[in-house]
């Protein structure tokens, strides 16, 4: 015998159909924003009641992006170009097409792209689609230290260490 709750759930989803996108559709509408160093397509957000977000981002060449999400998980997996994630105590990962870094939530880290780097983004605790970051933000939460986990071609591993911290911006927050 099946729960009046299992039966709202199946009820739920033969409302709701399956879901396709492309990029295509998203140019120019709410999912289409200018993050303040780069583009996010957001594919999926909290409205489309996945529970989850799926976002296909770009950082601009040159660019160094310092970022912290306090309530969300994230992972990137890079399908273009080149560059970098820093996570602000001298330990840094090149990124580069068919590497994926994740980032539990707290964590700080600088991403710099030495390219355009395009990376899919999946965010647990998915975001609203509406957010900016705010890359001039100085009032950053403190930072323990990192539990960050990276996917190198493979390889499964704690954030190794590398070269010596890089000054830069404050870093900004998306709750």
């Amino acid at each position: 015998m099946q729960s009046r709750a299992w039966d709202a759930v199946l009820r739920a989803e033969k409302e709701q159909p399956m879901l396709a996108r492309n990029l295509a559709e998203l140019s120019g509408t709410d999912r289409d924003v200018g993050w303040g160093n780069g583009q996010s397509r957001r594919f999926l957000v909290q409205r489309d009641g996945m529970g989850f977000a799926l976002c296909d981002s770009t950082a601009l060449a040159g660019t160094k992006s310092p970022t912290q999400y306090r309530n969300r998980l994230m992972a990137c997996y890079c399908i273009e170009g080149r560059g970098e994630v820093d996570n602000m105590e001298g330990q840094v990962i090149p990124v580069e097409s068919s590497v994926l870094y994740a980032v539990n939530h707290r964590d700080k880290y600088r991403l710099r792209a030495h390219g355009d780097l395009r990376v899919f983004c999946v965010f647990d605790r998915p975001i609203s689609g509406n957010e900016r970051h705010r890359l001039d933000a100085r009032d950053g939460p403190s930072y323990r230290s990192s539990a960050s986990v990276i996917f190198m071609r493979g390889h499964l591993g704690p954030f190794p260490s590398a070269s010596p911290r890089v000054s830069g911006s404050a870093p900004f927050c998306l709750n």
